[in-house]
């Protein structure tokens, strides 16, 4: 039923989605040709280039702010139009695990917030081709080198770096579901109530925000300064990085956790859709 969920979620999102990251990349190409004709002054003084060149330039920045507030907003339109508005009775009569349906918009969300990341670095690398900034045949065997040893730092072994690239990767997933999810948890406890829903979710999501830095802050100041000072003196800094790594992991999934059985019990117990 998941894997269902998330097919339909990707299929109703993708409309938007992909042919934003498209025109993304489309945009940063342009760019990076008008780039390259400047620097090799063609059409140098060129009005109408340099007109185009500045509005151009200023589409992209734009377009790369408006993509990932895009993927954050479509998260959680979709989530409020499924769940939360006229839709919402439907869905929730329907015979589909709820747990399920916040996991897939949650899944969904995430996924497109990463893609949307993916694809601005996609476009700078196009820029970055396209205006030749860079002239790859001139790369020499030390060049290689240095790519080498910077990804070889870490420890000097290899797995090292792998590793360290997996947690991030975690850390990047987790954060940008524990942004979704709390979000949502937000708008699950604003929509428990007969009036001002919006604005109660609103005011909701910086109450969480609020209890989620203090508790933070209090663990940090009860256990983790206290238990990093103590096993910084036992541990070898690689041991450290890996405790500090998996620590915040698991803090983020616990947040997760958190959220999703906020949701899951309004959704349940509390849900006010009249």
């Amino acid at each position: 039923m998941l894997s269902k969920l998330i097919k339909y979620e990707i299929k109703a999102t993708k409309r938007i989605m992909i042919p934003a990251i498209i025109a993304l990349i489309c945009v940063s190409v342009l760019n990076g040709v008008l780039v390259g004709i400047s620097t090799n002054n063609i059409l140098h003084d060129s009005i109408i280039y340099n007109i185009f060149s500045a509005v151009s330039g200023s589409v992209y920045m734009l377009g790369i702010m408006a993509i990932l507030i895009l993927a954050a907003v479509l998260s959680i339109i979709r989530f409020y139009k499924a769940d939360l508005s006229n839709e919402g009775y439907l869905t929730h009569t329907l015979p589909i695990n709820i747990g399920k349906e916040i996991l897939s918009k949650v899944i969904v969300g995430t996924l497109w917030v990463i893609l949307t990341g993916l694809a601005i670095i996609i476009s700078v690398l196009c820029l970055v081709m396209f205006s030749s900034i860079f002239d790859f045949a001139s790369l020499d065997i030390n060049d290689v080198i240095n790519i080498k040893r910077a990804f070889t730092i870490y420890g000097g072994d290899i797995a090292k770096v792998l590793l360290v690239m997996f947690y991030l990767l975690l850390i990047i997933i987790l954060g940008c579901s524990n942004k979704i999810l709390a979000v949502y948890s937000a708008m699950a406890v604003g929509f428990s109530f007969n009036k001002n829903k919006i604005l109660l979710s609103f005011v909701s999501y910086i109450a969480i925000s609020v209890l989620t830095t203090i508790l933070t802050i209090i663990l940090g100041v009860i256990f983790v300064s206290p238990l990093y000072n103590f096993l910084n003196n036992t541990l070898s800094p690689i041991a450290m990085a890996h405790l500090v790594f998996v620590g915040l992991i698991a803090f983020l999934l616990i947040l997760n956790i958190i959220y999703f059985f906020i949701v899951k019990f309004f959704f349940e117990r509390k849900l006010n859709l009249e």
